[in-house]
Order: structure tokens, then C-alpha cells, then sequence
């Protein structure tokens, strides 16, 4: 695992989520650091990811600040997770808006 240290190190993004996906089930704290830089620097995926990490840690709100920023990058699974929260803490009106952007972007895609 020594030379995903070193490009992620280095800076690449790409290897930063798989470096991530090899560390989350043994090593939550790091995979955290990892998705984070990765989110920060504008990997989408991460962002969703990372959001995910959190809300299982119970930190809702910087999970809705990443699944809101995913999904307004265009993550579908993003604005899923990022409906279901907001269903999840009673933000009714926020949910029927990004339900009606769901609607839009299936459209859109097909």
C-alpha cells in the first residue's frame, strides 16, 4: 500500500478515494482524513462518500453539506441520500424542491 502513499501524498485525488476504499473498513479515522482532502478537492464521489461517513457518525449536518454539494455537482445518488435526510430531520419544503430537481434530472438523463 506504499505507493498509493506516496501519489496520494503527491496529491492525486483519483488515488486519494481508492487509497479510501481500501482503508474504510479497517481504519475509519484515516479513510475520514482521505475523503475529506479528496472531497475538498472537488471529487465528487468523495464528497458523497464522505457524506455518507459521516451521517453514520452521526455528524448531520456536514453530511448534508456534502450530499447538497455532490448533488449540485450532478450526483444523482447525492440527491437521493441528500432527499432522504432531509425527510429524516423534517425539512419538508427543502425535500419538495430537490424532489422536483429529481424529477428534472431523470428527465434530462434519459
Amino acid at each position: 500500500m506504499s505507493w498509493f502513499h506516496r501519489t496520494v501524498t503527491a496529491g492525486h485525488v483519483g488515488a486519494m478515494v481508492n487509497l479510501v476504499v481500501l482503508l474504510v473498513e479497517t481504519d475509519r479515522a484515516e479513510a475520514g482524513v482521505w475523503f475529506r482532502t479528496a472531497a475538498e478537492a472537488g471529487h465528487v464521489s468523495a464528497m458523497f462518500n464522505f457524506g455518507i461517513l459521516l451521517k453514520q457518525q452521526g455528524r448531520l449536518d456536514e453530511a448534508e453539506d456534502l450530499y447538497r454539494q455532490a448533488a449540485e455537482a450532478g450526483h444523482h445518488s447525492a440527491m437521493l441520500n441528500l432527499s432522504f435526510l432531509l425527510a429524516e430531520r423534517g425539512r419538508s419544503k427543502e425535500l419538495q424542491a430537490w424532489s422536483v430537481i429529481q424529477m428534472w434530472v431523470h428527465q434530462w438523463s434519459r
